[in-house]
């Protein structure tokens, strides 16, 4: 049976490597006729988008198809584990539904996998979102299910109706981001009734107050819960709950010796404490360590004065903790003399340190004092996260002791005083940035992420003297580069190994008087030079895209260079909505380095967007007009987002000048990018004067994460 697979693989390869000959072949013989012969090179783009199918076809024959290759109870595994992501991921139907159209086959097999359907998500700004439970209570068939409420709903008891006749199967609630404020004041899971197999309840944001009518009555599977809060006074009435995180306040004027956490937790991982003195803090984490010290591996601790956080520290020896966050106020005496134990948390992996009242003028020693606590008695951390309001970056220093270091988040202003100074932590791998940051170098030989928001990015053209936070040095060995909220160009050659490129600006007003750039004034420069970023896979949108025209140009230039050395782009993601079909159908097809019969180019660009903008009987919702969409959806109206200081700014634009294009463009793809700033400067018009009639925003919130892969529209098995 083996030398027989073998025996198809090494036939199939031959016939694919014959395929990719032919392709080639092609694909010269389109670029010697140029734009002459319309009848002849309508039919060599034929021929070579069926030699294309094939070649998709013979990749299918090699890799087999895993559906039909995979025990079922493997595959299905494999799409649980895809599915059943993240509580903010809320694509659980919309990826199935979407697998069903691979092929006929794929759509039988996942059909009759009921444990696929099992994830409900109860969410009122997803579209279709009452017809998908009905899907997925009918394909789920009598499996257990597990429900998620993410946001305040206002078909509740519609959706109770549909839910009532299946409670005795839900296994687990999840509560996410915004699914509570409508249970504030009452139980949040009464309104389901007896759940007889509830066996996890989950609140993420520590959201659920049980009150006065929560009992395991109406659970007696009950296993755990995760995100209770309540005062400390009242967590032994709690006692008899499995409560695995929590997050306990004390409330003023109270009896602290009453405080307690309950003995019968045993099975708390996560804890946060608020609202505590420093004195009783410790008395709380010793009576915890009596009967649970084991099973404790995060805690949280709240408005921690500076000056007790060395004690604080000493009394964490006892536990095994791998996460430790300490938010800390300045209200106090500021500490600037060195620990005085040999304290170390040999166990910690993970911390995070955040520093309040720091603009009331917490000097630096303080700051450095604090850094190099950290960096002292957590030896062995790998991710740290740091959010003060300015921190010299000579404090930074002190994490050069820590060789784990491999990620670091600074939500900071670093300032590196007068002159240049250079922190070098050569193990670090992923830098993340949240604030502005001041002329500080950080170097890393290994650095293979980076992820900066505001002001803060440094590899930027024009560069300024002295304010890189990241060295070309560092750029080098950049794998992924996520960029939101810049007015700054980047210079894509300084990232010769890139492979993902995240970006969320263009609409923007420029925070530090440059002019804007927006998405897709990055992707000319991959017009102009399509080998740029030789390794370039994935692109990803964070903010709303408005010219579909450039994204077009650009596949259509990169993924049919004749260059083996330059990988092709295989996937888009656009983390503000869905695209229409419109948009889906031409760009996976290009994806897959196919030839698309699509509209105009100009009925893709900015102009045509802003034409519906301003047409009254269209869409008035601004993310549905961007994707071409008719808005079906209802939401609050908002005033407009096209303020005129931004409108102005937008009037100057990024231009690619002194670049020569390679391989050279055509007439006509030069003079459409050589117009993109008038297109944009009439687009902007447009908006301002359909502001100016007084329209109205309207903003669906029906907007989700989605990804167009190659071939998304075609089917790849038969």
């Amino acid at each position: 049976m083996q030398s027989h697979h073998l025996r198809v693989h090494d036939s199939n390869q031959t016939a694919f490597d014959a395929t990719e000959t032919e392709r080639c072949n092609l694909l010269e013989a389109l670029e010697l006729r140029g734009t002459h012969h319309d009848g002849e090179m309508n039919s060599l783009k034929t021929r070579y988008n069926e030699t294309i199918r094939r070649q998709w076809s013979l990749k299918s024959g090699i890799i087999n198809d895993p559906l039909t290759e995979l025990p079922r109870e493997i595959w299905e595994e494999i799409f649980v584990g895809m599915q059943f992501g993240d509580i903010d991921d809320v694509r659980y139907t919309d990826d199935l539904l979407g697998f069903l159209n691979v092929s006929k086959s794929w759509c039988d097999l996942l059909l009759s996998a009921p444990r696929l359907w099992t994830r409900i998500v109860i969410d009122d700004y997803l579209e279709d979102e009452l017809a998908k439970l009905v899907i997925c209570l009918e394909l789920s068939g009598s499996s257990p299910l597990e429900v998620k409420v993410r946001s305040n709903h206002h078909q509740w008891e519609k959706v109770l109706g549909l839910l009532m006749p299946h409670s005795s199967r839900i296994k687990a609630i999840v509560w996410g981001a915004g699914g509570l404020p409508a249970f504030r004041t009452e139980n949040p899971i009464q309104s389901f009734g007896s759940l007889p197999a509830l066996e996890r309840l989950y609140f993420p944001d520590q959201f659920f107050y049980p009150g006065e009518t929560f009992s395991l009555s109406q659970t007696p599977g009950l296993k755990s819960i995760t995100g209770l809060v309540t005062t400390l006074n009242e967590a032994q009435k709690y006692a008899e709950l499995p409560i695995t995180r929590a997050f306990l306040y004390s409330e003023e004027r109270t009896d602290h010796k009453r405080e307690k956490i309950p003995s019968q937790w045993d099975c708390l991982s996560h804890l946060e404490l608020s609202g505590i003195g420093p004195g009783d803090h410790r008395n709380i984490l010793t009576a915890l360590s009596h009967h649970r010290g084991e099973s404790l591996v995060s805690l949280t601790v709240w408005n921690t004065p500076l000056d007790s956080l060395q004690k604080l520290l000493a009394q964490l020896q006892l536990f095994n903790l791998q996460t430790l966050s300490f938010n800390m106020h300045t209200e106090f005496a500021i500490p600037t003399h060195h620990l005085e134990e040999d304290i170390r948390l040999l166990s910690l992996r993970k911390a995070k340190v955040v520093l309040y009242g720091d603009h009331h003028g917490v000097d630096s020693r303080a700051k450095d004092w604090l850094l190099h606590t950290v960096a002292k008695t957590m030896p062995r951390l790998e991710e740290l996260s740091l959010r003060f309001s300015i921190v010299p970056l000579s404090a930074l220093g002190h994490l050069q002791t820590l060789p784990n270091l491999w990620r670091l988040e600074l939500d900071v202003y670093v300032d590196n005083g007068e002159g240049e100074i250079r922190c070098l932590l050569p193990h670090l791998k992923a830098l993340h940035c949240h604030s502005r940051i001041s002329g500080p170098r950080i170097y890393s030989s290994e650095l293979r992420e980076y992820t900066v928001q505001d002001d803060a990015f440094s590899v930027v053209t024009p560069p300024a003297p002295n304010s890189c936070l990241l060295p070309l040095s560092s750029s080098q060995s950049l794998v992924r580069l996520s960029i939101q909220h810049h007015a700054i160009a980047l210079d894509l050659t300084n990232f010769p190994v890139l492979e993902e490129l995240a970006m969320g600006f263009g609409i923007h007003s420029p925070p530090n008087g440059h002019y804007p750039v927006w998405q897709s004034d990055v992707l000319e420069q991959l017009i102009l030079i399509p080998a740029t970023c030789r390794n370039l896979r994935k692109i990803e949108f964070i903010t709303p895209f408005q010219e579909w025209d450039m994204l077009l140009l650009m596949l259509e230039r990169r993924n049919f260079l004749q260059n083996p050395d330059v990988h092709r782009i295989e996937e888009i993601t656009f983390q503000f909505a869905q695209p229409t079909h419109k948009l889906i159908a031409p760009i996976s097809s290009l994806l897959a380095v196919k030839f698309v019969a699509r509209l105009p180019i100009e009925e893709y660009s900015i102009t045509a967007i802003s034409r519906s903008f301003a047409d009254i009987s269209k869409a008035d919702c601004p993310v549905c007009v961007l994707i071409f969409k008719e808005c079906l959806e209802y939401g609050p109206l908002e005033p407009p987002s096209w303020r005129r200081k931004t409108e102005e700014a937008m009037n100057d634009s990024f231009v690619a000048s002194g670049i020569v294009a390679d391989p050279p463009i055509s007439t006509e793809i030069g003079s459409w990018l050589s117009n993109k700033k008038h297109r944009r400067i009439s687009a902007i018009k447009q908006f301002s004067e359909t502001r100016e009639r007084g329209k109205k925003i309207r903003r669906c919130l029906s907007h989700r994460p989605f990804t167009i892969a190659a071939l998304m529209c075609d089917g790849t098995y038969n």
